[in-house]
C-alpha cells in the first residue's frame, strides 16, 4: 500500500482527440488515435521507463513534473493548451508532437496559419502538406547511419529554426527532407515527427530521449519488464517474465539486494522462469 510509480514521462491522451481525429475524413483511414498512443507509450515500454497517461488541461506547473510529454496526434487543440505546452518548454521541458497535430480548434474548425497550427513556431517548422502512403507500404527514414522507416502518411516540412535528425529516403518528391525534427524554444525542446515510425525508428528516437534527459530505464528481454513502486524509505523493483520461456536477465544493478520474492540476494544474472517474478527491495 500507498506505493507510487514516479514516472518522468507523459502521455496525453484525450477523448475529443479521439473522436476528432477517427471522424476526420483524412487523411488515412489508418491513421487511428489509439494505435499513435499504444505505438509511443510502447516505445518507453520497451525500455522500462515509466509512463503516466495524462489528459490535456493540465497547467504549466502540473506538466513540470515530467521530464517529456508526448501528444502524437493532437489534433484538436483546446483553449489554454497551447499556452501551458509552450510554457512547460521553455521552462525546460522536452515535447513530442506528430503529423495531423494542431488541426483544430475545440469547434473542429481549422486553425489557421499553416500546420502545426499553434505548434508551429513550438516546434519550428512549417508542415506544407501530407502524403497518405497505400496500404503496406513504407518511406524509408534514416537517423544519420541507421535506417528505419515510415508508414501511413508522410508530412512535407520545411524548418523554420528546427534542426533535422532524421530525413526521408526513397524516391518520392520529398527525399532528403526532414522526417524527424527537434527545435530548441526557450530552455527546452519540441519534437516533430512527421510520419508513423516502425519499431526501429521509435526505439531511435526514446534511446535518444532516455540518453537526453537521463531518464530511468532497464533493458531486459523483450518478454520480461520492471515497475518500480516508491516508498518513504525504500523502492520496490517488480522484475516479471510475461513470456513461456526461462530468460536470462543482467541484474547486476541490483546485485546483494535482498528479495522480498525471490531466492535470496540478487544476482550479478537472474534465471526468470516462464511466467516468474522476482520483488527486489532497495533501501534509499
Amino acid at each position: 500500500m500507498n506505493g507510487r510509480i514516479q514516472a518522468k514521462v507523459g502521455l496525453i491522451f484525450d477523448w475529443d482527440n479521439y473522436w476528432s481525429l477517427e471522424y476526420s475524413s483524412g487523411p488515412s483511414v489508418s491513421l487511428t488515435y489509439v494505435d499513435q498512443i499504444k505505438r509511443y507509450y510502447a516505445a518507453f515500454y520497451r525500455q522500462n521507463t515509466a509512463v503516466d497517461m495524462i489528459p490535456t488541461d493540465l497547467s504549466a506547473d502540473q506538466l513540470a513534473r515530467y521530464d517529456v510529454i508526448a501528444a502524437p496526434v493532437l489534433i484538436m487543440v483546446k483553449p489554454g493548451v497551447s499556452e501551458a505546452i509552450h510554457q512547460y518548454v521553455k521552462n525546460g521541458g522536452v515535447f513530442i508532437t506528430t503529423c495531423m497535430s494542431g488541426i483544430n480548434d475545440e469547434h473542429d474548425n481549422v486553425i489557421m496559419g499553416g500546420y502545426p497550427g499553434p505548434f508551429r513556431d513550438l516546434c519550428g517548422l512549417w508542415a506544407e502538406e501530407i502524403d497518405a502512403l497505400p496500404p503496406h507500404t513504407a518511406v524509408p527514414v534514416r537517423f544519420g547511419d541507421t535506417e528505419t522507416g515510415g508508414s501511413i502518411v508522410a508530412n512535407v516540412s520545411h524548418l523554420e529554426g528546427a534542426e533535422t535528425i532524421a530525413a526521408y529516403g526513397g524516391a518520392d518528391y520529398y527525399a532528403n527532407t526532414p522526417a524527424v525534427t527537434v527545435n530548441t524554444y526557450g530552455t527546452g525542446q519540441a519534437y516533430y515527427v512527421g510520419t508513423v515510425l516502425d519499431t526501429a525508428g521509435m526505439d531511435v528516437l526514446v534511446d535518444r530521449l532516455i540518453q537526453d534527459k537521463h531518464l530511468d530505464h532497464f533493458t531486459t528481454p523483450a518478454d520480461v519488464e520492471l515497475t518500480t513502486r516508491h516508498y518513504p524509505d525504500y523502492a520496490l523493483h517488480f522484475l516479471i517474465n510475461n513470456g513461456n520461456q526461462t530468460e536470462t536477465v543482467d541484474t547486476s544493478r541490483f546485485a546483494g539486494m535482498p528479495t522480498l520474492i525471490g531466492d535470496g540476494p540478487v544476482q550479478a544474472t537472474t534465471e526468470l522462469a516462464p511466467y516468474g517474478l522476482i520483488v527486489i527491495q532497495e533501501t534509499k
